[in-house]
């Protein structure tokens, strides 16, 4: 949507346009490779920041500038604003990107950028009090008509989560009020659940977003579906159509796709609806609304992203369109360079998060170093050429994989003409790639990716659950140390210059098959 009306009070004012010399990336991972491509294209200069036991050495390579930030936690590294001020000053920054995660939905960092002069990549610090405290985006999108899952107040106690249930029903899901990437998530099915999850969210919402602020909805099952868009400061938006989200572990997203099953009404209804909400916010950046669309039809308001998100890409990939290219063009002021109408959507893609958790024990978080890392692709015969890879990681062979931080290892994209070409290009892909040493969700997403219903599309945010997938996955898998004994096992027995008998049985010949495929 193409918004160009004058303000109430008058004429609208051309912002100036600002030069960027150098940025600062104040994250870590992936995201500051991407960043990073998007800065070469436009020709800035850039600087990342690693903290004790986080070097990275694709990271150190990459940026212009790659400086320590001291601190023993993440809390007086990279969710200290004062030391990110410092460090960009110190840099000699007059730009910062903040990523996602950590403090990239902080109004409190980007007020200290536009005091320090730092141009903040991202919305202005009074659009981001509109939106990126859920709570207030909730209200923001009730004035502008969109229906929102009914939700408590803050609470403080317990008690108050228990009084919510009591109201509406159980099951409820306690959120942090803040952050994204599925934080502080808890579903609570009955009131002996409620002391325990209230004090695990709140823990949560603390560790990752310094932030004591948590709230309760209704739990309500259906597919998540988010609508990408972009505003300038000239008071044009527009929507790069929508993804879908549905499939997730612990409450947070493991594969995404674009564009969604929505009707072509229905995406063009929303995303104008959108693009209002985002211009009535006061927005100017890149952002995605996420909703959860119901089985009776509703789309019902989730919350306001206001940052990059880690699914960008398969969007970028379906409308040609580089969106963090758009959202650094659009903090220094530039008008939006494309319209609605140059959006089109061509073919289907699909991103699996390749992530540091163990699915055979309820995807606990994983360590420790990799010991083989092969993101190469070798495409089958069959599926060459009729699909595009496209791999976003920081990851390489003995780096040492920490806890603390976000459990993201790697980004696997793939683009074909439509779905069911995706999800077999998908499944090709994956069977090329490897990570050994810390134990991850490569393989799992393989066995997703073969799923009856996963090949036809039948979705939704309890879709592992239902199918019985990590069941299935354990079944069929062996565990690593199972894996390890083996291959040490045949290695030695090879060593000792005994042969292999050729008629081995098919309980041996599938643990040698998995101790060479096993991630």
């Amino acid at each position: 949507m193409d918004n160009k009306k004058k303000a109430s009070t008058g004429k609208r004012r051309t912002p100036p346009v600002r030069k960027i010399n150098k940025m600062l990336i104040a994250n870590r991972g992936e995201i500051v490779l991407r960043i990073n491509k998007a800065c070469r294209a436009l020709g800035i200069m850039t600087a990342a920041l690693y903290t004790t036991n986080d070097h990275n050495k694709m990271l150190n390579h990459a940026v212009d500038d790659y400086a320590k930030i001291e601190g023993d936690s993440i809390a007086h590294t990279l969710l200290n604003t004062r030391k990110l001020m410092k460090a960009a000053k110190k840099l000699g920054c007059d730009a910062l990107h903040p990523g996602y995660g950590f403090l990239a939905e902080d109004p409190l960092l980007a007020e200290a950028c536009e005091k320090e002069n730092i141009l903040f990549i991202g919305p202005s610090s009074k659009a981001l009090r509109n939106v990126a405290g859920k709570l207030d985006a909730r209200n923001l999108a009730k004035e502008a008509g969109l229906d929102v899952i009914e939700s408590s107040r803050m609470l403080t106690t317990a008690k108050d989560a228990a009084e919510f249930a009591r109201q509406e029903g159980y099951p409820i899901v306690l959120k942090s009020c803040t952050g994204g990437g599925g934080r502080g998530i808890r579903v609570v099915n009955n009131p002996q659940e409620i002391q325990e999850s209230f004090e695990d969210s709140m823990t949560e919402s603390i560790r990752t977003s310094g932030r004591n602020q948590i709230f309760a909805e209704k739990h309500i099952q259906g597919r998540h579906i988010e609508i990408q868009f972009i505003a300038d400061k000239h008071g044009n938006a527009l929507h790069l159509y929508d993804r879908e989200c549905s499939i997730q572990r612990r409450h947070q997203k493991l594969i995404e796709e674009a564009p969604s099953p929505l009707s072509k009404k229905m995406k063009d209804e929303y995303g104008k609806k959108v693009c209002s909400l985002a211009l009535k916010a006061g927005y100017a950046g890149a952002g995605t609304v996420e909703f959860l669309w119901t089985p009776e039809g509703r789309m019902q308001f989730l919350e306001i992203n206001p940052r990059i998100q880690v699914e960008h890409g398969v969007t970028e990939m379906v409308t040609g369109v580089d969106i963090v290219i758009e959202q650094i063009r659009t903090a220094q002021g530039h008008p939006l360079s494309i319209r609605q109408h140059d959006i089109k959507i061509d073919g289907h893609a699909i991103e699996c998060r390749i992530i540091a958790e163990n699915a055979r024990d309820g995807f606990s978080p994983s360590r420790g170093s990799t010991a083989f890392v092969d993101l190469t692709s070798k495409p089958d015969e069959e599926t060459a050429g009729h699909y595009r890879l496209r791999i976003e990681t920081a990851l390489y062979q003995g780096i040492h994989i920490q806890p603390q931080y976000d459990s993201l290892m790697a980004k696997v994209m793939v683009w074909a003409k439509d779905r069911r070409s995706a999800v077999k290009g998908m499944r090709d892909a994956l069977t090329h790639l490897r990570i050994e040493g810390v134990p991850n969700t490569l393989c799992f997403c393989k066995t997703l990716m073969n799923h009856p219903d996963m090949k036809k599309g039948n979705l939704s945010t309890d879709f592992i659950k239902e199918k019985g997938l990590v069941e299935q996955y354990i079944k069929k898998t062996l565990a690593p140390d199972i894996v390890a004994a083996i291959a040490t096992a045949i290695y030695e027995k090879e060593y000792s210059h005994k042969l292999l008998d050729e008629e081995l049985d098919n309980w041996t010949k599938r643990a040698i098959e998995e101790s060479f495929k096993h991630p």
